[in-house]
């Protein structure tokens, strides 16, 4: 837990890709089950390093201390899509949450990513670059206010409208 690492990571897709893709990961080593109508299968990848999933990349992110001009590289395995991952941390930031009469800045924490596509050497499939802009609450949180990404569909934003703390 100390280290953000997953062990097992299971992934839904609906819409373009109707598939389940379960992950173990144990070091370097990726045992892939995807359950699908077409193409479906099971395999063992050795990753050029350990990686992690979108979320646990996100978790670890948080907790970090992200100083300013801080540089975060990491590989992550989304699905069947291995990434490159180079992350810049922009401090001093505020972000602009809501619209019209509702609309409040923030505190935040702007990470500026580049995302590569690369294959199991590690090396870049040739495919185009993804960026992504996210803010984290500049409080000791870090919660995710707003990211802003490039997908297989175009730009997608999301963010925070609500925030329920943990019960202590």
């Amino acid at each position: 837990a100390a280290t953000f690492f997953p062990v097992e990571v299971v992934s839904l897709e609906r819409g373009v890709h109707e598939r389940r893709v379960s992950t173990k990961l144990e070091g370097r080593r990726a045992e892939l089950d995807v359950k699908a109508q077409k193409n479906g299968g099971h395999g063992v990848r050795l990753l050029p390093e350990v990686a992690r999933d979108p979320l646990s990349a996100l978790f670890a992110l948080r907790a970090a201390p992200l100083s300013d001009g801080q540089v975060v590289k990491e590989l992550v395995l989304d699905g069947l899509a291995l990434w490159r991952v180079r992350l810049t941390v922009h401090r001093g930031q505020t972000v602009r949450l809501g619209s019209g009469d509702g609309a409040v800045s923030r505190a935040a924490i702007r990470v500026d990513g580049e995302l590569t596509p690369v294959n199991l050497a590690g090396r870049p499939t040739g495919r185009p670059l993804r960026h992504l802009s996210l803010w984290l609450a500049d409080d000791q949180t870090h919660v995710l206010l707003r990211l802003e990404a490039d997908t297989d569909f175009g730009r997608c934003a999301l963010e925070q409208t609500s925030y329920l703390p943990p019960s202590k």
